[in-house]
């Protein structure tokens, strides 16, 4: 067991579980450029259970793909919900046997949704109720039971919390050093120091500082920091999925991008991802990367998002200066095309907190 511990929690750089970006693609891609442990996106196990049962409101629910493949291991399922039943069957379900590796529980999204149900950080508003929960599917379930978590009130409420948890089984905590309400214009940094505290404080159980993450060096930077056994990435490793082993200067950033975009489409081209999928993974990596103002980004994303295929996406980025150069992958591609070839851009809704980091 300690072994298997170790190969999860100890001296890794991890990717984080990423709403709308944790597919498979997006973790090969990370892998390829050292991400050693991944996670699924968040996926709510009592809506999910819906869906497989195939109940009438199912057309309402998101539409969650997993998809496997044994060189993304060592892989954690992540999953949020209140109560531990659905849980334990979601997470007990046939899918998953022979394809991960753990079980996280979120307990740190801050998203409104996510707070009135109970859910992600929600679920620190009643502690007892998280107690309970997690101690029900330790017993429960094959595999190790993480928490993924923020900063609760402050650092002694957080830690007397985190203690009860390790005391009912729980193997390891991914701790991001935000309260639930520091997002958007008032995400501010994360504290570090807070991470720090927490470790000492509690020795005996693996702890993974996550926040800030937007270089390679900074993996290296908060472990001397904090102390932790390992550093998780999301944003940083969303919009540069090389952070993992590379920091491309500023003569060698367009090559790096390109390199990276070329190893993306490729992969992407052999898994069932959507194609408006494949356009938002391409839109991050852009995003911070090409040389323009705020406003020309915007334009530039818009015309993305009216590329129909990736002959059209290849065209766009050569108009850039300087110029971005990829290839379209040979061969068949098992991309899900919207019906009819239409483009995305005429008819997509836009949300302003699309591209935020939600962990």
């Amino acid at each position: 067991m300690i072994d298997e511990l170790q190969n999860l929690y100890n001296d890794k750089k991890i990717l984080a579980p990423l709403v709308g970006g944790s597919d498979l693609s997006f973790r090969l891609l990370c892998r390829k450029y050292g991400a050693q442990v991944t996670f699924t996106e968040m996926c709510i196990a009592e809506y999910y259970l819906m869906a497989l049962e195939e109940m009438d409101n199912k057309k309402k629910l998101k539409g969650y793909t997993f998809e496997f493949e044994e060189s993304d291991r060592p892989l954690i399922l992540q999953l949020a919900g209140n109560t531990a039943q659905p849980i334990i069957k979601l997470a007990n379900h046939q899918m998953f046997k022979g394809h991960i590796d753990g079980v996280d529980l979120n307990c740190g999204c801050p998203q409104s949704f996510a707070m009135e149900k109970g859910y992600g950080a929600g679920m620190l508003n009643d502690a007892q109720n998280l107690i309970q929960v997690c101690s029900e599917i330790v017993q429960n379930i094959s595999y190790p039971l993480s928490v993924k978590l923020r900063i609760y009130q402050d650092v002694p409420t957080t830690i007397n919390i985190m203690k009860q948890l390790r005391d009912v089984g729980v193997k390891a905590f991914t701790v991001h050093g935000r309260e639930w309400w520091q997002k958007g214009d008032k995400r501010g940094h994360n504290d570090w120091n807070a991470i720090r505290q927490i470790k000492e404080e509690l020795p005996d159980v693996w702890i993974i500082g996550n926040g800030d993450i937007y270089k390679h060096e900074d993996f290296q930077k908060f472990k001397d920091l904090s102390g932790v056994h390992s550093l998780m990435s999301g944003y940083g490793a969303l919009t540069s999925p090389w952070i993992f082993s590379l920091s491309p200067t500023a003569e060698t950033l367009n090559q790096t991008l390109a390199d990276c975009l070329n190893t993306y489409l490729q992969i992407a081209s052999q898994h069932h991802n959507k194609w408006i999928d494949v356009l938002r993974h391409t839109g991050w990596m852009l995003k911070k990367h090409i040389p323009l103002s705020p406003e020309l980004v915007k334009q530039f994303r818009t015309k993305l998002y009216e590329c129909k295929n990736m002959e059209d996406v290849r065209a766009l980025l050569g108009t850039l200066t300087p110029a971005i150069v990829i290839s379209v992958p040979e061969g068949e591609h098992v991309i899900c095309y919207p019906s009819n070839n239409i483009a995305y851009g005429k008819k997509r809704r836009v949300k302003k907190k699309e591209e935020k980091d939600i962990l």
